[in-house]
């Protein structure tokens, strides 16, 4: 259920983006363009464990490092205070332990990938150069999951993983604001949650080897530019 919600948003998005009837000469007028990048912060990973069978839920079990994101974006004005943005990313943290007291611990492997977002964005003119705003979007992740590796101390177990599904739905929800520097130029500062819906991951190459589910659940702290047309 939460899967087929985050694409029927992620879907609404896109659609939204596609169907706006500015004439193209008032797009590009009112059109920027710019990148972005910062801190990344993944919430503790819930891991499902299922032979096809039997099911075994692992709450927050597996913890991150602090980790990165960067992205991409274009985007136009389609109104006095909303505008739109196609936003294409990238987001990575590695794994730094397991949440409860193990006999092992975790010596590398983690979680990254790229995603691609439609948004809309609700804006408040406070000055000629402040402008906070608010955006929700959606759009779709593509995971990848590094091997991990465990140590007891005296040995090393790599576990080889891959994730099974190469996109999922996600969701993206964003709260900032933009300094206009120039005619041309504006600096911005923001915060976004990205949820992705769950996607498997196999223990590759053994067909035998039960499948974990997982999902992407990242705060995002970010400063970007943009150029304006």
């Amino acid at each position: 259920m939460f899967r087929k919600n985050i694409g029927y948003i992620s879907a609404a998005c896109f659609l939204l983006l596609s169907s706006t009837n500015t004439s193209a000469e008032g797009l590009l007028n009112n059109s920027y363009i710019g990148f972005s990048g910062g801190f990344a912060s993944m919430s503790d990973a819930d891991v499902s464990i299922t032979d096809g069978v039997d099911t075994i839920g692992l709450a927050n079990i597996l913890e991150y490092d602090s980790g990165y994101t960067f992205a991409a974006f274009a985007g136009t004005s389609v109104h006095d205070n909303v505008r739109i943005q196609a936003d294409l990313g990238y987001i990575s943290s590695d794994f730094s332990g397991f949440s409860v007291p193990l006999p092992i611990e975790v010596t590398s492997g983690g979680l990254s990938g790229f995603y691609a977002t439609g948004s809309v964005f609700f804006e408040a003119h406070l000055s000629e150069a402040l402008t906070p705003y608010l955006g929700v979007g959606g759009g779709f992740f593509a995971p990848n999951v590094s091997d991990i590796s465990v140590s007891d101390g005296g040995s090393t177990l790599d576990v080889p993983l891959k994730a099974a599904d190469s996109v999922v739905p996600l969701i993206k929800l964003s709260a900032g604001t933009a300094y206009r520097i120039s005619e041309n130029l504006s600096v911005t500062a923001d915060y976004s949650f990205l949820q992705s819906a769950d996607f498997d991951i196999e223990i590759d190459p053994d067909p035998r080897a039960p499948t974990l589910v997982s999902d992407l659940t990242a705060h995002t702290f970010g400063v970007g530019l943009r150029y304006h047309f």
